[in-house]
């Protein structure tokens, strides 16, 4: 699910989500757990990059 998505307009930006509420019904397997992560795209005419980040797991 995307929550957000801010092209850079120079070194520095941000986005921010708050009192973001996921809800699951129906079976999802024997442990299942939620993750934050942060993907980031560049582009430039040399080359193409992304990377993701992600968080610990939280066992629901």
């Amino acid at each position: 699910m995307k929550f957000g998505q801010k092209a850079l307009a120079g070194a520095r930006a941000g986005t921010r989500a708050e009192g973001v509420r996921v809800e699951i019904s129906g079976c999802v397997g024997a442990r299942p757990a939620v993750r934050a992560y942060i993907r980031v795209s560049m582009a430039t005419a040399a080359n193409d990059n992304t990377f993701t980040i992600y968080g610990s797991p939280h066992l629901l």
